[in-house]
């Protein structure tokens, strides 16, 4: 099963609460809290929801919000002139004009930044390239 097909049906039938944890080089470790966190179907090709933001990272997903998954051979992303997934080195994720995040980056060695690294730009106001991250689920009470 594909991932985006996975998270759709763990998202589909009761609101979730997604948790980034974000780590930089430094050992510096933030997170990021949606309490409203959904993944659409094929047919709306993926449309991310991530609402009620909380935490230490800083929303990096705003601008994401309410996007369509975008791949190189699906472009949905809101880029005039081109495609996000191209520019990003083929990277699918939820682009608009393209990102302030990139979770679904490469793990790039002592921080290397390239275009296609993991990132989170709202950890330090910087499209510097972080170490790892962790994306949890659970159900809202």
């Amino acid at each position: 099963m594909r991932r985006n097909e996975a998270l759709h049906r763990l998202t589909q039938e009761h609101n979730q609460i997604a948790v980034f944890v974000i780590e930089d080089w430094n050992g510096v470790e933030k997170y990021a809290q949606y309490n409203n966190f959904k993944v659409s179907s094929e047919k709306d090709k993926y449309r991310l929801t991530a609402t009620g933001y909380s935490g230490t990272a800083g929303d990096s997903l705003y601008s994401h919000n309410g996007q369509q998954f975008s791949t190189k051979d699906n472009d949905n992303d809101e880029k005039r002139d081109g495609s996000c997934s191209e520019e990003y080195e083929w990277t699918g994720f939820w682009f608009h004009q393209c990102l302030s995040s990139n979770i679904n980056g490469m793990y790039l060695m002592g921080g290397v930044t390239t275009p296609n690294a993991l990132v989170w730009y709202s950890f330090s106001g910087q499209f510097r390239p972080m170490r790892k991250s962790r994306m949890m689920l659970r159900p809202s009470p």
